[in-house]
């Protein structure tokens, strides 16, 4: 057999086995597959008002970076190189870096986004054993916080949804937040 024919082994990772690295492998699967959806969403309704004025070309670029950053991602899982928790903590931050300027295209998209990124983050969790799932909830929570806070202090919306997002942010059921108002 030829030694260019066989595969190099993997390098090993102290304390994550393989079943860590296929889990990260399948969560990027997903994220592939939702950057596809985002961008092919993004050009079908290009012409719609789903959008704030000029923001339609915004969230194509931001969906088309997220492909391409889940793209990029392949290549670290494959090669194991940086360490698994430093590529999941890297995975998820892109996460809610790029579903917050995603969210800030729309209002009408801002809802269904957030909830997106609270799959993200949980299954993070899954992915990671539960390790640093406070941390990946707190980033999201500010940053949800932040953005929305960004949103009305630009005009785009009233502080009656503030309240909305807040919570989800905190993670309250939708029936529990409606009583709220």
């Amino acid at each position: 057999m030829n030694a260019a024919a066989t595969s190099m082994p993997r390098p090993t990772t102290p304390g994550y086995f393989a079943s860590h690295w296929r889990s990260l492998d399948y969560f990027n699967l997903y994220r592939l597959t939702l950057a596809a959806a985002l961008v092919f969403s993004g050009l079908l309704f290009s012409t719609s008002d789903l959008f704030r004025q000029s923001a339609n070309g915004r969230f194509q670029s931001y969906a088309f970076a997220y492909l391409m950053i889940a793209a990029l991602f392949v290549l670290g899982i494959r090669a194991r190189w940086p360490g698994f928790q430093i590529q999941l903590t890297a995975h998820i931050t892109a996460d809610i870096v790029l579903f917050m300027l995603m969210m800030s295209t729309s209002e009408q998209l801002a809802s269904g986004l957030g909830l997106l990124l609270a799959i993200s983050i949980a299954s993070g969790g899954l992915v990671g054993s539960g390790r640093l799932t406070l941390l990946y909830a707190a980033m999201a929570s500010i940053a949800v916080l932040l953005q929305h806070g960004f949103s009305i202090l630009g005009g785009g919306q009233g502080m009656t949804v503030f309240s909305r997002s807040v919570c989800y942010a905190q993670d309250i059921s939708p029936s529990a937040c409606w009583r709220m108002h």
